[in-house]
């Protein structure tokens, strides 16, 4: 009845919970229940506050442990994949709260003994360290300090095996004496960790020892990348090391081996299969750059792809290997039957299948022609080997070619809210509790899971890669129709609003439009690969490098997402130099410069506010011709351009009948004074039905257009909507935002502050000739022009330089007040020649700033143009890393 009572002590014997229910029939247990009244001396205790005082519920029951759980944690758990040896350590982190009671961490033996046992007990200011012995019980304790835990911050306890004992810091510091060996070693299996109140201590991770011969694997690599990238220090000799044949192998070996060492596992190198996967270039790329693994389960992977190389040498080459890599990478996490969620896809046998369905040419041509990455959901489908052989059998026939394949579901599975016998898609009983195949779904119907999921195993069986997506609400699918556009299919939220289904391995983020990003990357091969070879040795390469490796990386292919990331998170590196961005980024600034005087949609995606119904404002300019509309009898809308800009032409997409036939638009400039520039009578209207009204651009410069509507059109389809719009579009160029660059920026020789502190009364003069002025902009600039306001006229003659890079370019010399200039600086000079005194009221220096922050967005803007395919998600997505990065750089 104890051990009933107690899921503790049942969690402690591994009882499953059948047994836990059937303890009477087991000839053991008498003696089980006797052995625990007697230790615990608990017999006829059952108070909990009781219970906690003991030593033996302090780490029985840990949950398993997963270094991938999103919640805290507190209890964690871990195997050790070795014996422990002398001169192991074993490292544990965690987070203090205040109010923590007791917590402890503990090696423990198969037996469920316990060597080592150290309790911190902040409630009584110290640290009792013990150890538990099978058929002794607890063992004489040791009494310790407590350490200096801080509350919100990370702590680390570190078990150094000595000779002599068990050595134990807290955050690198000795704080008890060193605890010996009263149980061997060898015998430690794993690693607890508890919290005794479960809701103070959140434990991180667990670090356990690596086998020496994984370890010396990744030594090795270590040594040889470093000597190589360390000769060059160039970013052309590290871009050369990842083309080369050795380089590119060893660059994915090592970060396979610490991706595995990462983990805190072990792999076999000595076992045949497994290293001729690690010594074939061919392998290693399909298996390293074919997209994220889930989990990061390279170990996992690779067993799994020398089981069928074991099985079929034809696997090691060609589409074969492809198939075997992504049944490795996907099968690694299990992957779980439609029909029967509990039954798991045997990823061997579906190797074997799909080479053998490949041999005999069942599936339709573009599957041939897939890479490793898209192969990864063509393999994973959740229909079993014979409903996939069913879905072929049984396709219509106007289907059965690549790019109808996905539309098969639409037409194969009938919407029923209900089944023939009344019973509601919601209710379990809805498929008669039979397994729900393919072929059950195509009798039965369903809703729209039942279709996207349906369409998707239709496309997969035929060796399309597909998968559902989620919606609000609604459950989607995308395929790679024609086997070369990822498309949308049973949508209804588009792109922008779609997610990886639950189940589904996903490469960089969850989003949906992370796919066609993935995919274009991937259709880039020979670059691709070269971009994340240059971004894996980012880890090898000089801190002054650095950030030079991540650009070439980002620019050979701008798809690279993870490549980007990690660029934008090189400025927190504090020793970034200053010439390096300037140098990364001076090109970005030009080509942005140049398409900003090009005429484009200046428009889209800029911030809009409305009268009526702002949650879908955005819908009027983010360039998909989604709709707006108002309930109200007059409305008003207005786009800001965010800068004052020409506008050469207005273009308003009506919805269905719901225009506006009465109408004004006000444009303002950055002082927000409005004016009328257009009404209804210039408008140039196509159609009274989803037609367009086209009016002429204006003058003067504008920063807000803004629409007053009157008399709407009652909608078509009876929402309700007076005025509707799919889109407005502003043709014109894109301006500038223009100021005075110099104002109170750092300025030398000391005692010239007056020259930029923007008080016209106050004056700098200069007895030396020459003279000089070096003013530090602490952006990188567009330069318009520099202004010098003499007091009495123009003293001598002038040269005016900037500089990037550490360089100097001089722009113009002569004498003058004002200069016009057109070029990129972070910093000005103006020099002083023949006149024995100069004096000056004050410097300007005229035109655009840009931080670090803002030319990264705008290189996202060059790469990532546009509303198809989700792009606007990536851009948002890059923002916000951009956003959040910490950067150490004055040019930032």
């Amino acid at each position: 009845r104890f051990c009933i009572q107690s899921e503790k002590y049942v969690n402690f014997f591994h009882y499953t919970k059948e047994e836990k229910f059937n303890f009477q029939s087991n000839t053991n247990m008498f003696a089980v229940l006797l052995l625990l009244n007697l230790h615990s001396g608990l017999a006829n205790h059952h108070d909990p506050a009781v219970l906690k005082e003991t030593y033996d519920d302090d780490w029985v029951g840990a949950a398993p442990y997963n270094a991938f759980s999103s919640q805290q944690q507190y209890s964690l758990e871990q195997r050790l994949n070795k014996q422990l040896e002398f001169g192991d350590k074993v490292e544990v982190w965690g987070r203090y709260k205040a109010g923590t009671g007791k917590f402890n961490v503990n090696l423990v033996t198969d037996g469920r003994e316990i060597p080592l046992h150290i309790d911190f007990r902040p409630w009584g200011g110290h640290t009792i360290v013990n150890s538990l012995k099978s058929g002794v019980g607890w063992q004489t304790h040791i009494v310790c300090p407590l350490p200096a835990f801080v509350t919100g911050k990370e702590f680390k306890v570190s078990i150094l095996c000595t000779e002599n004992g068990y050595k134990i810091k807290v955050n690198d510091k000795d704080f008890c004496k060193t605890f010996p060996y009263r149980i061997p070693i060898s015998k430690v299996t794993q690693v607890s960790l508890n919290d005794e109140y479960r809701k103070y201590v959140s434990w991180i991770d667990i670090k356990i020892p690596i086998p020496k011969e994984l370890a010396a694997a990744i030594k090795h690599l270590e040594v040889e990348i470093k000597n190589e990238v360390g000769a060059s220090s160039t970013v052309q000799g590290v871009k050369e090391y990842a083309t080369s044949e050795a380089g590119s192998l060893h660059i994915l070996q090592w970060n396979c081996l610490k991706e595995i060492e990462n983990q805190g596992k072990s792999i076999d190198l000595k076992d045949r299969y497994i290293w001729w996967v690690f010594n074939s270039a061919e392998a290693m790329e399909n298996l390293m750059l074919s997209g994220d693994i889930d989990g990061d389960k390279y170990k996992e992977a690779i067993e799994l792809i020398a089981k069928i190389i074991k099985e079929d040498e034809n696997a090691k080459t060609g589409l074969k290997l492809k198939l075997a890599t992504a049944i490795g990478i996907t099968f690694s996490t299990p992957v779980h039957s439609m029909a029967v969620y509990a039954n798991t896809i045997d990823g061997i046998a579906r190797y074997h299948k799909f080479a053998d369905w490949a041999d005999k040419k069942l599936f339709m041509d573009p599957f041939y022609n897939l890479n490793t990455w898209q192969i990864r959901y063509v393999v994973g489908s959740w229909a079993e080997d014979e409903e996939l052989e069913w879905a072929r059998q049984n396709v219509y026939k106007a289907f059965k070619s690549p790019d109808k394949i996905g539309d098969a579901g639409g037409h194969m599975v009938a919407y029923k809210l209900y089944n023939d016998d009344g019973i509601s898609v919601h209710d379990p009983g809805y498929y008669y509790y039979k397994p729900v195949t393919m072929a059950w779904i195509h009798k039965i119907g369903g809703v729209c899971g039942a279709i996207s999921k349906f369409s998707s195993h239709m496309a997969q069986a035929h060796g399309i890669p597909a998968m559902p997506v989620g919606q609000p609400g609604h459950c989607a699918f995308i395929w790679l129709k024609n086997g070369n556009k990822w498309s949308l299919g049973n949508d209804i939220s588009g792109w922008e609003k779609s997610v990886t289904h639950t189940g589904i391995q996903w490469t960089w983020k969850s989003a949906s439009p992370f796919i066609p990003l993935m995919a274009t990357a991937q259709n880039n091969t020979v670059n691709y690969r070269i971009s994340e070879r240059l971004r894996k040795l980012v880890y090898f390469t000089p801190n002054s490098i650095k950030f030079e490796i991540l650009n070439a990386a980002s620019v050979i292919c701008p798809q690279n997402y993870d490549s980007r990331h990690a660029l934008i998170g090189s400025l927190n590196d504090p020793s970034l130099k200053r010439t390096s961005i300037e140098g990364v980024l001076k090109d970005v600034l030009l080509m942005t410069e140049t398409e900003r005087k090009k005429e484009k949609n200046i428009a889209l995606s800029k911030p809009v506010e409305v009268s009526f119904n702002p949650s879908s404002a955005y819908k009027l300019n983010d360039g998909l011709g989604t709709e707006w509309f108002s309930k109200q009898k007059t409305a008003w809308l207005v786009i800001d351009l965010e800068v004052e800009s020409t506008v050469n032409k207005v273009t308003v997409n009506w919805w269905g009948q719901s225009r506006s036939r009465s109408y004004d638009v006000l444009a303002a400039g950055d002082n927000g004074n409005y004016q009328v520039v257009r009404t209804t009578a210039d408008e140039t209207l196509t159609s009274t039905f989803n037609g367009y009204s086209i009016l002429d651009g204006w003058k003067f410069k504008t920063r807000k257009i803004k629409f007053n509507l009157r008399e709407g059109i009652m909608d078509y389809w009876g929402v309700g909507a007076y005025f509707g719009i799919r889109e407005v579009a502003v043709n014109g160029i894109e301006g500038r935002n223009v100021q005075n660059l110099a104002f109170k920026k750092p300025i030398s020789p000391e005692g010239a502050t007056d020259l930029v502190d923007g008080n016209v009364n106050t004056r700098w003069s200069c007895t030396t000739n020459p003279c000089f002025i070096d003013i530090d902009l602490q952006k990188m600039c567009l330069i318009d022009r520099v202004i010098l306001r003499w007091t009495n006229g123009i003293q001598g003659s002038q040269r005016i330089s900037y500089t990037l890079e550490g360089r100097s370019t001089v722009e113009k010399s002569g004498r003058f007040s004002t200069v016009e200039l057109s070029g990129i600086g972070s910093k000005v000079k103006v020099e002083f020649t023949g006149s024995s005194r100069y004096e000056l009221h004050s410097i300007e220096v005229w035109g655009t700033p840009y931080s670090v922050k803002d030319i990264l967005k705008m290189r996202v803007n060059l790469d990532f143009e546009g509303p198809d395919e989700g792009k606007p998600t990536i851009r948002r997505s890059l923002y916000a890393r951009i956003d959040e990065v910490g950067c150490k750089n004055v040019l930032c």
